[in-house]
């Protein structure tokens, strides 16, 4: 009898994005795995956003979203998505070809499993069409905690609920800090399957004071819920 393919839901968050946006297509459409249902939640673009998306409308689902941030947009996804499991790529980021297809295979050798996470590696991006590129990679991979180097059971979110639409950024830091924090069982592994591309406008530049404030109210909230937790225990 033939493996159980099951349907995985590809979420592909957006805001002004059209410069990167087909190229994260093409490499979730490139996956030597199947079946796959890709979502592009566009979260309030103003520039050619759409005009992207619709170039591959047979097989991309585009939803339009006043801008309400990435965790919403993601939130977004999630709630329409028809799959048992879930991925999560950013509009300017690249996989592998065979990401979902490494990480499936880990999650089915691991029942008990909710999450697999491998590593990702910065890179530069480096133009040779209107809608795609080649990229130089940049760094030895790393193991980052991030939503787009992970394939995750739609339980995992049924259990500890969606990302937290207050976190304007590390809101994927916050959301693998509960998934720890409950219990969760995450396989991690070495494989590259995320290529974040640096290009001078990542969301991850952009005003570092703030990001420093997001990072430390994620790790504040998963203390504050540890601690909530002790109290509980010695009552």
């Amino acid at each position: 009898m033939p493996p159980i393919r099951p349907l995985i839901s590809v979420i592909i968050p957006v805001l002004n994005g059209e410069r990167f946006l087909a190229a994260a297509i093409k490499s979730v459409l490139a996956q030597s795995y199947r079946p796959i249902e890709i979502i592009v939640v566009d979260d309030g673009s103003t520039d050619g956003t759409k005009k992207i998306a619709e170039k591959f409308t047979d097989r991309v689902r585009y939803i339009y979203q006043d801008n309400k941030g990435p965790s919403v947009a993601r939130d977004t996804g999630i709630e329409i998505s028809k799959g048992d499991i879930l991925a999560f790529i950013d509009a300017d980021d690249l996989w592998p070809a065979d990401k979902l297809a490494i990480q499936l295979r880990l999650l089915n050798e691991n029942q008990q499993a909710k999450i697999i996470t491998g590593h990702l590696q910065y890179a530069l991006p480096e133009r040779l069409g209107e809608y795609s590129f080649a990229f130089k990679r940049l760094s030895s991979s790393y193991l980052g905690f991030h939503l787009g180097a992970s394939l995750i059971r739609q339980s995992a979110f049924d259990t500890i609920g969606l990302l937290e639409p207050t976190m304007e950024h590390y809101e994927d830091v916050d959301w693998f800090l509960r998934a720890r924090d409950a219990g969760l069982p995450i396989v991690t592994h070495k494989e590259v399957v995320l290529y974040y591309i640096l290009h001078g406008d990542n969301a991850s530049c952009d005003a570092p004071d703030e990001n420093i404030y997001f990072l430390l109210r994620a790790l504040k909230r998963s203390i504050d819920r540890r601690s909530d937790e002790r109290k509980e225990t010695l009552r």
